[in-house]
């Protein structure tokens, strides 16, 4: 048997440390980076729909209540992707009870407006995977 087995992936200089095994060392690696792109997509997507909601805003204060709502938006995506964990979950709860808020509307999205359809299924799909991937991570983690 190698030295790997034998020590249950620890080296000779680790064997006395506390230290994790190796084979464990970068487990949550992956889905703590892929959560970090999607939560930097959704933060980017929502600067793309910024101009078109802006278009069909009424009136100034809709406007400027559109604009504090997404730096808000950004705000707290740029503390989930800087690792600060209770603004991560807050930010993926959020995105999780939007994409329960939109995602019933689609059929009749696609009735109206194919365009309309077309960028709320890409919303609904960046905030699930999002959703997907912060559950995936906390079970690796635990």
């Amino acid at each position: 048997m190698s030295a790997s087995f034998d020590n249950h992936g620890l080296t000779t200089d680790d064997a006395t440390s506390t230290a994790r095994p190796h084979r464990f060392k970068g487990k949550t690696v992956a889905p703590r980076r892929a959560m970090q792109w999607l939560i930097a997509c959704v933060c980017l997507w929502s600067l793309v729909l910024a101009p078109m909601e802006i278009a069909t805003a009424d009136g100034s204060m809709q406007i400027l209540a559109l604009i504090i709502a997404k730096l808000m938006l950004l705000c707290a995506g740029c503390c989930a992707i800087a690792n600060i964990a209770p603004l991560r979950a807050v930010f993926v709860f959020l995105r999780a009870v939007s994409v329960f808020a939109v995602a019933p509307a689609l059929l009749l999205e696609y009735a109206v407006s194919t365009a309309l359809f077309a960028r709320s299924l890409i919303d609904c799909s960046l905030k699930l995977a999002l959703v997907v991937a912060y559950a995936i991570y906390h079970l690796r983690i635990s």
